[in-house]
């Protein structure tokens, strides 16, 4: 929450509740933080700041609920190469890159590009919508 009040954003990216006990208490702890930062109270973490949206992205586990398949094409070698500096998860976990290239090039394959990413809007908090066009 003092994160949200502090850097203000428009929409917050944060761990699906679908995948391992970690990261299930992320996505959580993100809906929550990202619910009470818009309310006045726990002054002593900032303003009350409200971010329109907050998307879930997928880490282990396929998201075939999908709500936006994102065009990655352009940075996806950025992601690997970030990914290749988390050096302290190498060793259990370095064969997620061809499962990271996988599922990129299934989401890309969904949108007609060569590597897309799957995000899901999370409905934590309801969208008020004053007319069809605002969807």
């Amino acid at each position: 929450m003092e994160a949200i009040r502090r850097f203000k954003p428009d929409v917050i990216f944060s761990h699906r509740p679908a995948e391992y006990f970690q990261h299930r208490a992320m996505a959580r702890r993100a809906e929550d933080a990202w619910f009470q930062s818009g309310w006045a109270c726990s002054a002593d973490l900032g303003e009350p700041h409200f971010a329109c949206a907050l998307y879930q992205f997928e880490v282990l586990q396929l998201m075939p609920e999908a709500t936006h398949l994102v065009d990655v094409s352009d940075t996806f070698q950025a992601k690997l190469d970030a990914w290749a500096e988390f050096k302290t998860g190498q060793e259990h976990l370095g064969s997620e890159f061809d499962r990271m290239e996988v599922r990129a090039r299934f989401h890309g394959s969904r949108i007609g590009v060569r590597y897309a990413e799957a995000l899901s809007r999370s409905h934590f908090i309801p969208q008020a919508v004053g007319s069809l066009d605002e969807l």
